[in-house]
């Protein structure tokens, strides 16, 4: 006589594994019949799986191997069962968070370090932090920086709590925000597919992928403002979530009555909204071409809050774009132009659809991201698919909004080219992509397992073989791009050099030794104008082959001639005054028009001729030689307008006068660029006939 069973104790998972085991039993018992079993709830079949596969064959005809299989594979459902559960409380959901989160943390930490372009952001911070404002040479105020929110995320530790490296302070408060952005990120789609109750499996699939791929552990912590790109995505995607879910609750009928507790309720939405806008604008300030992002997260902020009156739009939209705005007028009046040198010196607005192509094609075929991409979209199809029969607006614009910025920021960056570092440009594309995907909830047990098992062999090939050239490409005609932190540490030979963070990691390069070099030299004097050639610093010399010095009138006594100025921009220190050729800190060398045959070093293609700093540095010979052509054509050019305006605007004293002027100079100068010949430039910009002789190209820097 069989025993009846015990009854079921617990919540719904733990009965759902008294029932699994139950069925074990049964299966054992039935197995020398020859019966089918009866699936009970939660089994397979009642999850997608085909009923043949659950009979069992008979007495004289299973083999002991078949009968052990079943066995394992009805156990290990089981397990899998227990592991993503169907509610979404208690500690089991944390499990969601901590797989993708803990990944990031652990390769990230792993691949510390700080790129050149980071020690940029370190001098300006220096400079700021002792009294000469955010500029990149005291004295001429220059926005050579991208972010300004990073830079002051660098500046209030630096300033606060002096004895801390800023590198160290980078490194980590990068990471911070980098597994900042990803937990919020996990957090918001956990609450957004809260709403599709019928789904049974929870998987943070897209998660997953973030944290997979190397780009993103490289700039986890490079130094650079994109670990707060990743933070204030997630945190918005988070908040957008979170105030859609407070709509709900003010719209459904249980609070229809206008009682107190109501109208609190109504108060308390209205701020989370309005502080949810101001997070919104903070967008451009993280990095200009968020704007994209912020500008479809605002639409979706305002859609989902329902707010028809003109007064709630318009609050909506000042909340957004007062801090923006501000930063903007001082951006015009203090540096005089309307964009960062930075993105005047790169021509954020040019177009190179081809090699923009080249870029995605490196970043994509690099990690093999049309693998687990194509399957993450389609289920976010079939999501918002599922959400509009449900009538379930809002949880398909929350879902549709980041993917649509993500696309639009994709062909952005696609359309100007891309970026000589590998990945960094589009990784807030694939991050805000992978928003409303970064956990995924699978109604049967075929869907689940099929994307579980393709997804997690993506990324165990990714984590362990998958990786970006270390070393730009050979061919002169391809596209210059290449992981930079591979290329210093594949060529490291010390152990901690596998992980340069600060200065003291860089010693072995020869920009930090020309850097040291020249802190020595406006340490000891004399003053001097140097250039670097090759490896080694050599002084600027006049047309009778004798050594220029600065001007007088400079509040530094070296002035020197570089290409790159990130860590030797460090080494040099304060009492240096770099011009460097690609124009990033330079408002001369950054309004240099572009040959129109491009080059294949995106951001890098201006190079400021020496005939300009020559004339804009150095002091006349006292032995009365006449200078070169090249550089008495710059000095002419440099007194015409509007040239002499753009100078003006970033070395005079700032007085109020002078910032309304340039207030107005940034807008009507906006699209001013000059040819990098300074004879050329003469012609043009002071109207002077074509009637000087042929200057000697290298006298000049154009050929």
């Amino acid at each position: 006589m069989a025993s009846t069973p015990p009854s079921l104790q617990g919540g719904p998972d733990e009965q759902r594994g008294q029932e699994l085991q139950l069925a074990l039993l049964r299966v054992d018992s039935s197995t020398q019949r020859g019966d089918a079993v009866k699936a009970p709830v939660g089994h397979p079949e009642r999850l997608g799986l085909p009923s043949s596969a659950l009979r069992l064959p008979g007495r004289g005809s299973p083999r002991r191997s078949e009968k052990l299989l079943v066995k394992c594979w009805t156990r290990g459902l089981a397990g899998v069962l227990r592991l993503w559960p169907t509610r979404w409380s208690g500690s089991r959901a944390t499990l969601h968070v901590l797989i993708p989160v803990g990944l990031l943390a652990f390769l990230a930490w792993s691949w510390r370090w700080t790129t050149e372009d980071a020690f940029i952001y370190f001098r300006v911070a220096e400079n700021f932090v002792q009294g000469h404002g955010p500029v990149f040479n005291i004295g001429e105020r220059v926005e050579a920086y991208t972010s300004p929110l990073w830079l002051v995320a660098l500046v209030v530790p630096r300033g606060l709590l002096p004895g801390l490296s800023i590198e160290w302070i980078a490194v980590v408060g990068g990471l911070l925000l980098s597994i900042l952005g990803l937990f919020a990120a996990v957090r918001g789609a956990l609450r957004l597919h809260k709403a599709r109750p019928s789904a049974a499996f929870t998987l943070p699939l897209g998660g997953v992928v973030i944290a997979s791929v190397p780009a993103m552990w490289d700039y986890a912590t490079s130094g650079l403002e994109t670990s707060l790109v990743f933070a204030w995505l997630g945190l918005v995607f988070w908040g957008l979530v979170a105030v859609a879910d407070s709509t709900r609750t003010q719209d459904s009928p249980a609070k229809a009555n206008p009682d107190p507790d109501r109208r609190k309720g109504r108060a308390r939405h209205d701020a989370s909204a309005i502080a949810l806008a101001i997070g919104i604008g903070l967008g451009p300030l993280v990095r200009p071409d968020l704007a994209i992002f912020a500008g479809g997260f605002l639409v979706t902020l305002w859609w989902i809050t329902r707010s028809s009156r003109a007064f709630g739009s318009l609050l909506l939209l000042g909340a957004a774009s007062a801090i923006p705005l501000a930063y903007q007028i001082f951006r015009m009046g203090y540096f005089g132009t309307l964009l960062p040198n930075t993105a005047l010196a790169k021509e954020a607005s040019a177009v190179f659809w081809g090699r923009g192509l080249d870029y995605l094609e490196d970043l994509s075929s690099s990690y093999l991201l049309w693998v687990p991409i194509p399957l993450l979209v389609g289920f976010a199809v079939f999501f918002v698919r599922d959400r509009l029969r449900a009538s379930d607006g809002k949880s398909v614009v929350l879902a549709a909004a980041p993917i649509a910025c993500a696309l639009v920021h994709i062909l952005y960056v696609v359309r100007l080219g891309g970026d000589y570092m590998h990945g960094r440009m589009l990784l807030p594309s694939l991050f805000g992509l992978l928003l409303p995907l970064a956990v995924v909830r699978v109604g049967t047990f075929r869907s689940a397992s099929a994307l579980l098992v393709v997804i997690a062999s993506w990324s165990i090939v990714c984590v362990t073989s998958l990786r970006a050239p270390a070393q730009p490409p050979d061919d002169p005609g391809a596209l210059v791009v290449y992981d930079q932190r591979r290329r210093y540490a594949d060529n490291a030979d010390r152990p901690e050099w596998q992980n340069p963070v600060e200065l003291t990691d860089y010693e072995r390069l020869s920009d930090v030794r020309t850097g040291r070099g020249l802190a020595l030299r406006a340490a000891k004097g004399p003053p001097a104008m140097l250039m670097v050639y090759g490896k080694r610093l050599r002084a600027v010399q006049s047309e009778g082959s004798r050594p220029l010095r600065p001007r007088q009138d400079l509040p530094v006594d070296v002035v020197a001639y570089v290409g790159a100025v990130g860590r030797r921009g460090v080494a040099a220190g304060p009492g240096v005054h770099l011009v460097d050729r690609p124009g990033l800190a330079d408002p001369v060398g950054s309004r240099l028009r572009l040959n129109p045959i491009r080059g294949f070093k995106p951001g890098h293609e201006k190079n400021l001729p020496l005939a300009w700093v020559e004339a804009r540095f150095a002091e006349p010979t006292r032995d009365g030689a006449a200078p070169s052509l090249a550089v008495a054509a710059a000095r002419h050019s440099l007194s015409c307008e509007p040239l002499s305006e753009i100078v003006a605007a970033t070395s005079a004293p700032l007085t109020f006068q002078r910032f309304s002027r340039n207030v107005a100079l940034a807008v009507r100068t906006h699209g001013f660029r000059l040819p990098p010949d300074p004879i050329a430039a003469e012609r043009e910009i002071c109207r002077v006939p074509s009637a000087r002789p042929e200057v000697d190209r290298h006298r000049s820097g154009s050929g």
